[in-house]
């Protein structure tokens, strides 16, 4: 009899033990969801600064000109001054700037995304090789374990 229970205690480990390492599974797929969700809102920033340089760029002369006012409204506007812009720098404080301090502000900007995007792959790497791991010691079954 005791044969017996010693064999239902075992069987009973390795269900918990199955288990639980299906439940970080899970939990590590839901931390690479969110990782997914960072770099694409990562990606986008990214865009939103191209796009902000590239129109910088575009900024020669003075004159007339479309000036968007969000939400894809425009007016028409008059240029009278190519040479700085009016940058919110939080708290809705607005100040002067120079297009080419803007332009390094913003080249920086993007090193710093880019850079976090290298870690946020990086660390998506890692969850992958982590969930691939514990699928290789649940397909090995008891015994096998590393």
């Amino acid at each position: 009899m005791t044969h017996t229970h010693d064999k239902h205690t075992i069987d009973k480990q390795l269900l918990e033990q199955k288990q639980q390492a299906y439940m970080e599974i899970q939990m590590i797929n839901q931390q690479l969801k969110q990782h997914a969700e960072q770099l694409q809102r990562v990606d986008e920033k990214i865009g939103e600064i191209t796009t902000l340089l590239e129109a910088l760029d575009g900024i020669k002369t003075t004159g007339p000109m479309m000036a968007t006012i969000g939400g894809g409204v425009f007016l028409n506007a008059e240029l009278k001054n190519a040479e700085s812009v009016y940058v919110n720098v939080g708290s809705n404080i607005i100040v002067k700037k120079k297009i080419p301090e803007v332009k390094t502000m913003l080249l920086r900007q993007n090193q710093e995304l880019e850079q976090y995007k290298a870690q946020l792959l990086i660390q998506a790497e890692n969850m992958q090789e982590q969930i691939k791991n514990i699928q290789e010691v649940l397909q090995q079954g008891p015994g096998k374990q590393r």
